[in-house]
Formats: structure tokens, C-alpha cells, sequence
């Protein structure tokens, strides 16, 4: 299936699910046996059993491109929107297909020993120097897709806005942090096996662009003193994201009801 695209008759009524047969299933019956003598049944949660875990990798400093590349690159296959749909279209030769999918083992073995097995991570990501849009990033597998997302919030016209004493304005401004950055972050939820939580959080912080690389002392607290983040060109010209359209607040206003989700439920990283 592509995109979740499955005929809806090779899923439902297929006559496959046997009640008979999974109420005699050996997990129900322990259950019985052990509630029939006496004994407590422990009920292990899925989460538990397999090692499933979740967490939102934050920050509001933007990637040096260079370096984000290089880590996505390193764990993942890494498609971009334009280019995955020229390759959909015009297909893949045999020995293409072959290399890429042994470069995926490669990639995923390398991703499972230093950080266990992220299944899905999705969330959006700031690129130093693409200050007025979101790249959005979203991963399953070996493989993760990266675009652009449309323009943060803080970019959009006025009338692009909800009422101020509305539930979606108090959502928005739930993911400002200040007058210079705004909602501009990296907000990316990580979901997978036996994660080493602190491992992928000190190698994605390590894509982050530095105070000291531009030119600065030391990294400023103060919300006026962030405005170093924001219009850096570093070395842009080996930047290797495809460009981007370019955003025309005057066109169109584009729907943005897809920027704030809840997190709550996640550990978060600041």
C-alpha cells in the first residue's frame, strides 16, 4: 500500500477473524486458569512487554542543515517531496531498487545500535536560514520524508488568525516562546523499541547551530539576545535541502490547523 491506500474490501468482512479459535488462544486460557485457582493473572501492558516507549524531542535553536542532513542520512532513507513523487512516477531500475534496500538494512542496523529501534517519528523541524517556514519531517521504518510545511504561524497575515479568545488562539500561543523566536522550534515525536532517549536527544542537540560557530561568545539567555538565530547563512551554499517555494504572505492564506497537536501526554525535552 501507498499512503495507507488499500482497497477497503482486503480489509473488512475477509472472514478471517475466528472467535472460537481466539478465545481458546493460550494467552486467554492462562488467564482463566490462573483466575480459576485462585492466582492473580499480571497483565504486562504491550508498552511493557516489547519495550515500546514515546517522548518530544524540543528546542528553539535552528539545525544547521548540513549537519541534520548528515544525522537523517546516517539512520534513515531519506526522501523529499519533490523528488519521491518523480520517482513514483517514473519508477526505479531493478539494480536501484536493490542498492537502496541494502543501503536501508545498513542504515536501520546502524540507527537500532546507537539509539534502538525508532519505528515513527514525525513532528516539525527549523532549518537555520528558512526562518519563515516548517520543515516537516515524518518517518516510518527505514524510510522519513522531508518538506516544507508551509510558513510558521508567527508568518501568517492577521486574518490568517483566530479569534484571540478562542480555544485554537490559546493553542497557538501555547508554542510561542517570546517576541523574537515566536513558534519557530523543533518539536519532533520519537516512538520506537528500546530507545536510548538520551542518545538520540545529544545527537540531534548536536545538529543544532552554535552561538560560537556564528560568531558569538557565549549563547544569550535573554528573548531579545535569540534574534542571533534568526537569518543565518553559515555556510548555505552547500545547504543540501532542495529549495523551497518561496512564502508570499499576500497569497492565499494556507491552512495551518495542522501545526499544534497534543503533546501532553509525552515526556518532553526543553
Amino acid at each position: 500500500a501507498k499512503h495507507g491506500d488499500v482497497a477497503l474490501s482486503e480489509v473488512l468482512r475477509t472472514g478471517l477473524f475466528d472467535m472460537r479459535k481466539t478465545s481458546r488462544a493460550a494467552g486467554w486460557l492462562k488467564t482463566m486458569l490462573m483466575e480459576s485457582s485462585g492466582e492473580k493473572a499480571a497483565h504486562v501492558s504491550e508498552t511493557e512487554e516489547y519495550g515500546i516507549s514515546s517522548f518530544v524531542y524540543k528546542a528553539r535553536t535552528p539545525f544547521h542543515p548540513v549537519r541534520l542532513m548528515s544525522f537523517l542520512e546516517d539512520h534513515f532513507v531519506v526522501k523529499h517531496e519533490d523528488s519521491s513523487a518523480a520517482q513514483e512516477k517514473g519508477g526505479e531500475k531493478e539494480a536501484d531498487l536493490a542498492k537502496r534496500e541494502s543501503d536501508a538494512k545498513t542504515k536501520s542496523a546502524r540507527m537500532r545500535k546507537r539509539f534502538g529501534n525508532i519505528l515513527r517519528s514525525k513532528g516539525f523541524m527549523w532549518l537555520a536560514g528558512r526562518d519563515d517556514q516548517i520543515g516537516e519531517w515524518s518517518q516510518a521504518g527505514a524510510v522519513g520524508q522531508f518538506g516544507c510545511g508551509g510558513p510558521w504561524m508567527s508568518c501568517q497575515p492577521e486574518e490568517a488568525w483566530p479569534a484571540k479568545d478562542s480555544e485554537e488562539y490559546a493553542m497557538i500561543m501555547k508554542d510561542y516562546a517570546g517576541a523574537v523566536l515566536k513558534d519557530r522550534r523543533q518539536e519532533v515525536v520519537i516512538i520506537g523499541q528500546n530507545l536510548d532517549q538520551s542518545a538520540i536527544e545529544h545527537a540531534l542537540d548536536a545538529c543544532l547551530v552554535t552561538a560560537k560557530e556564528c560568531g558569538l561568545v557565549e549563547e544569550a539567555s535573554s528573548s531579545k539576545e535569540d534574534a542571533w538565530k534568526l537569518g543565518l547563512k553559515l555556510d548555505m551554499a552547500r545547504d543540501p535541502f532542495p529549495p523551497w517555494p518561496e512564502y508570499d504572505p499576500s497569497a492565499d492564506m494556507i491552512d495551518i490547523s495542522h501545526l499544534s497537536f497534543d503533546i501532553s501526554h509525552h515526556d518532553c525535552h526543553d
